[in-house]
């Protein structure tokens, strides 16, 4: 869940910081620098801690970028998986003799083992991390390696995949060598790493923002074959002689027509209020500017050519984790409404198990802010390996050319840009829309379809008064949100948001259970019952108990009142949070990108 910015070329340093700072979405809890010094021939390296570590990295590379010589660099940001937020876990990662120096992005599930074969073949360690034990493997290898007399390149090959071997995860790798200052080596298995050039640098990034509009092709690294960016001749070299039928080719992508990948919070105290409040033009979006609604009939691109196949299918299965889950339960009423397949079910990927999928032509969606879950992810692999589980598989997906994305047979984009905010805000709603969409292009009930339509029509205004209206917040850090029906996810997706960026820990329930058990927790305490819509006798059921009630009822004529509730809730949980002194950009122990 870390991100990696390495670049070599032309440029001044502050450059890869830049860059960098593009991938915090994949964690913030530290974030360093390598760069080889050609002056003094070895590695220069600079980590910082917490939050502000971007800043500070940047500041540091300003002051240098007119002092020093050199075209090769390497940089993270962390998300801490083995090992604490130390100085001494964050990357880059050094070797023992000081010869290699990487950045990885991914787990090592053998590394304890690893670790006690290094030790005991003298090598020492001064951090906590998993990838430590990569960068000394390759240093044990090369030394074995490097009396067999050939080229230091073959070697450093050699070693890499030799080390590698012997490890058990995944990883996004990018190394250098104190002795090849012009190169760069570069490998993934399961962990995303994109390469972008332009005449006067190569980038290797986890993702398209981090190549800051300075790159306008890319391509996305072959699993496990290793890749050697060589800065003399502006070369790529793709090594796959260790590799086993590698049948993957290279599909080489254009970001001249992408959107420029900048975001600023404009007039807006943070990021999450920004995003909450970007929701009035979420309609417009979501439609691309009305080219997805003609003659009263939404018009999907990305699914013409599969809409027959789909119709036929037997079953929808929708896959999410986290706030995508949410938005996929809130959307089963209206697929059932709406379409006349045999069954529709949302399956959390967390917890993924073959024998939940029903037995049939099955189509499966994968919703992702991202495009790169790894619980997400693993499950689109298993459905695509499967003999017994295969069907269409369909992204919902945010991120344009993302890892899900490139992988499912077709899908619709959101098309609502870049979501900075750790705890996902305008995306829920985004997803929640585009997924009836999705349902509303696969009906054939006209009546139904028309009045969907026009009810989305109808919705901008609707969130434009919500988000009009004023708040009064009060202080608690327990308690449930109560609700039913299509409110549920609503409410599970409320009780994530506290528990994101308020630390308040509230669960959500539906009404009808509160007195099979949880009503015994109901006291005077700091406990608060969130009631969403009118339910008389659950509240005075609370209050006779001394409990603590917040009734929120809103009312429209709108197929999709629902989606007004969360709003009102995520600008609930936002003024929580400044109250209770939280940054809700940027909670604690979280990042936006699981890919771990």
């Amino acid at each position: 869940m870390c991100g990696i910015s390495a670049i070599i070329g032309n440029y001044e340093l502050s450059t890869i910081i830049k860059c960098l700072s593009n991938l915090q979405n994949r964690g913030y809890d530290s974030a360093g620098l390598s760069y080889i010094n050609y002056e003094l021939n070895n590695f220069v390296i600079k980590k910082e801690l917490n939050k502000e570590s971007i800043d500070n990295l940047l500041n540091y590379t300003l002051s240098i970028n007119n002092h020093i010589t050199f075209n090769n660099c390497i940089s993270h940001t962390r998300w801490a998986t083995h090992g604490g937020i130390t100085t001494n876990n964050c990357h880059p990662h050094i070797s023992n003799n000081s010869q290699f120096c990487l950045v990885h992005n991914g787990i090592i599930e053998n590394y304890l083992e690893l670790k006690t074969f290094l030790k005991e073949n003298g090598f020492t360690f001064y951090s906590e991390t998993d990838s430590e034990i990569i960068v000394n493997l390759i240093e044990y290898y090369y030394n074995k390696c490097s009396k067999c007399g050939t080229s230091i390149t073959n070697i450093v090959k050699d070693s890499i995949y030799l080390a590698l071997n012997d490890c058990v995860g995944t990883w996004g790798l990018v190394i250098q060598n104190l002795e090849e200052p012009d190169k760069l080596y570069a490998i993934k298995k399961g962990s995303p790493l994109l390469l972008g050039q332009n005449n006067d640098m190569s980038i290797i990034t986890s993702e398209v923002s981090g190549f800051n509009n300075l790159i306008n092709n890319y391509h996305e690294l072959i699993s496990d074959t290793l890749y050697l960016i060589d800065n003399q001749n502006n070369k790529v070299l793709v090594n796959n002689s260790n590799k086993i039928n590698n049948s993957n080719k290279i599909i080489n992508y254009n970001l001249k027509n992408n959107i420029n990948l900048q975001y600023n919070l404009g007039d807006f105290q943070h990021y999450t209020l920004k995003e909450i409040h970007e929701q009035q033009y979420i309609i417009n979006k979501i439609t691309n500017n009305g080219s997805r609604i003609k003659n009263n009939k939404i018009v999907l691109g990305g699914l013409i050519y599969y809409k027959e196949k789909i119709l036929n299918c037997d079953n929808i299965i929708l896959f999410g984790c986290g706030t995508s889950f949410h938005a996929c339960l809130y959307s089963i009423y209206h697929f059932k409404k709406l379409c006349e397949f045999k069954n529709v079910i949302a399956i959390d990927a967390c917890n993924f198990e073959e024998y939940l999928i029903p037995k049939g032509n099955n189509c499966y969606f994968f919703v992702s802010q991202s495009g790169e879950t790894k619980d997400l992810y693993s499950v689109l692999k298993i459905i695509k390996e499967s003999k017994i589980l295969s069907g269409i598989t369909l992204g919902i997906i945010n991120v344009v050319d993302s890892l899900i994305a490139r992988n499912v047979d077709c899908g619709v984009y959101l098309n609502i840009g870049k979501e900075m905010s750790v705890a996902s805000t305008k995306v829920f709603t985004a997803q929640s829309l585009v997924l009836i969409m999705v349902a509303i292009f696969l009906s054939n009930n006209n009546n139904l379809v028309n009045n969907y339509i026009n009810n989305i029509r109808n919705l901008e205004q609707l969130i434009k008064i919500e988000l009009s209206k004023e708040i009064s917040i009060e202080n608690f850090n327990n308690g449930f949100l109560l609700a039913n029906g299509t409110l549920f996810p609503i409410a599970m997706e409320a009780s994530l948001k506290f528990k994101e960026i308020t630390y308040s820990h509230i669960e959500a329930l539906s009404i009808n259970s509160l007195k099979h058990g949880p009503l015994a927790l109901v006291s005077e305490e700091n406990f608060v019952n969130i009631i969403l819509g009118n339910h008389e006798s659950a509240k005075q059921e609370i209050l006779a108990r001394n409990g603590k009630v917040i009734n929120i009822e809103i009312k429209h004529e709108n197929i999709f009142n629902d989606l007004l509730y969360i709003i009102h809730l995520q600008r609930y949980n936002y003024l929580l949070s400044l109250h209770k002194g939280i940054n809700p950009d940027f909670p604690r122990n979280l990042a936006k990108v699981v890919t771990v």
